[in-house]
């Protein structure tokens, strides 16, 4: 399952308002920290990309950022936005 907290871009309010999710990272869970030039076409690609990065252990996570990036731009239309991806996944060491 996939959890997302949208947000307004930083920046674009004087005064800024944080909330706040507290949630818990296991071993394995991928992170991914987005601009808004990556989000404003929906979310079901992003979530199937994370699907395949799932199954497909031969992709690494600069593989699924590049790729998150790159169709981010596809999908942009006449007026881009700035695009900005960070994947990372927690590995817990023992």
């Amino acid at each position: 399952s996939y959890f997302a907290e949208p947000s307004l871009p930083l920046g674009i309010l004087r005064e800024l308002s944080v909330s706040h999710v507290t949630d818990r990272l296991v071993d394995g869970d991928v992170l991914l920290i987005m601009s808004d030039g990556v989000s404003n076409e929906g979310v079901e690609w992003r979530e199937e990309l994370l699907n395949v990065f799932e199954k497909d252990r031969h992709m690494s996570l600069d593989e699924l950022a590049e790729t998150i990036a790159a169709q981010a731009r596809e999908r942009q239309g006449e007026d881009p936005d700035d695009i900005t991806v960070i994947v990372t996944q927690l590995i817990e060491h023992i």
